[in-house]
């Protein structure tokens, strides 16, 4: 059998856990297509307590996740006793979630920490079908499978998601609660639906940001936009990434409601951002790149607003984006992990 062995890094973002894992998850899916069956074996003994990002760990989970349905068993885990580390990855919810979804085989016993040391609203949720997906061409009962998962899962979600934010007396920032936790919620129930993926949702708040990430490992923006068939009548090049077109879509398909369009803008109005990747595409939307793409938009037409965002592509090996972050930037990515990862950044002010 054979065994790869997966650095996943020190998990400081879902990106650099992305570029940390790729090869070996590249490893791991040649071995399947070539008949190896091969097995996983993940190092974790890089991660230090204060720099965890919270999302990146759900999106580890993610990989994991799907890597434990593909093999059908536990994968080696390679990871070193430390209470403080041990007592945030425990108050967060790894522990649980993994042995909840049969993910690894520890090495020793899990114990002999303290818990309850950080924001108890930091927190990684989990959620599964409750029953198989209908027929996609079945509107009626598409609406009614919608209907069941938002309504045993919308509480949870809403609940944790907003109280990551403290009252706030600002106009602005007063909807922002019920705008992010709503449309979590219903990333969750695309993610089930048309992704066919368990989804993970990370919620992290620090001193200066509130980070919400919402992913899984389904089959991305392209599939369920193909479902859907939105992408009709749009007759886009060639040589177009259909990932980042999907995302650039996607983003804005849904007018109404709380799809994604509301909550960027909602998210971007308060000096946030957005970061969204899915198979090969990536886009991270910052004000001048979404206005852009909303004003190419209302002043030509979705087609060409998307060919105007592929224009603005980095090279994927940028290691200092820092340059970009401001304006925004989309890359193609050098190989594709499958679903979608949606990470919301929002700083916190003295009103918040």
């Amino acid at each position: 059998m054979q065994l790869i062995d997966i650095n996943v890094g020190a998990l400081r973002s879902p990106s650099a856990f992305y570029f940390s894992t790729r090869k070996g998850l590249e490893e791991f899916n040649d071995g399947w297509r070539n008949g190896l069956q091969p097995s996983v074996c993940w190092d974790v003994r890089q991660i230090s307590v204060g720099k965890i990002n919270v999302g990146a760990v759900a999106f580890f989970l993610a990989v994991a996740h799907r890597v434990r349905a593909f093999t059908g068993r536990k994968q080696k885990i390679l990871i070193e006793w430390h209470p403080k580390q041990f007592s945030l990855l425990s108050d967060i919810g790894f522990f649980d979630l993994a042995d909840e979804h049969d993910l690894f085989d520890w090495p020793f016993d899990i114990g002999g920490f303290e818990a309850g040391k950080i924001n108890p609203n930091t927190k990684i949720l989990s959620f599964e079908k409750l029953y198989d997906s209908p027929d996609y061409s079945d509107d009626e009962a598409i609406s009614e499978w919608k209907q069941v998962h938002r309504e045993r899962y919308r509480s949870k979600i809403v609940n944790k998601c907003e109280s990551l934010f403290f009252a706030s007396n600002s106009s602005s920032n007063r909807n922002l609660p019920l705008v992010m936790s709503r449309t979590c919620a219903e990333l969750v129930t695309n993610s089930l639906l048309w992704g066919d993926s368990t989804s993970f949702v990370s919620l992290q708040r620090t001193r200066t940001k509130i980070f919400i990430n919402v992913c899984d490992i389904g089959r991305g923006f392209k599939f369920s936009l193909n479902q859907k068939q939105a992408f009709n009548g749009l007759d886009l090049p060639e040589d177009l990434n259909n990932d980042l077109a999907a995302i650039g879509l996607g983003c804005v398909i849904n007018e109404n409601d709380f799809g994604l369009k509301r909550a960027i803008s909602t998210v971007l109005e308060l000096n946030g951002d957005i970061t969204i990747s899915s198979c090969n595409g990536e886009i991270h939307w910052a004000t001048p790149i979404w206005s852009n793409f909303l004003s190419d938009i209302s002043n030509y037409d979705i087609r060409n607003a998307l060919m105007n965002l592929s224009k603005q592509v980095i090279p994927y090996n940028t290691q200092n984006k820092s340059e970009y972050n401001d304006n925004g930037f989309v890359r193609n990515l050098p190989s594709s992990i499958r679903g979608t990862r949606i990470s919301f950044h929002i700083p916190v002010d003295e009103e918040l």
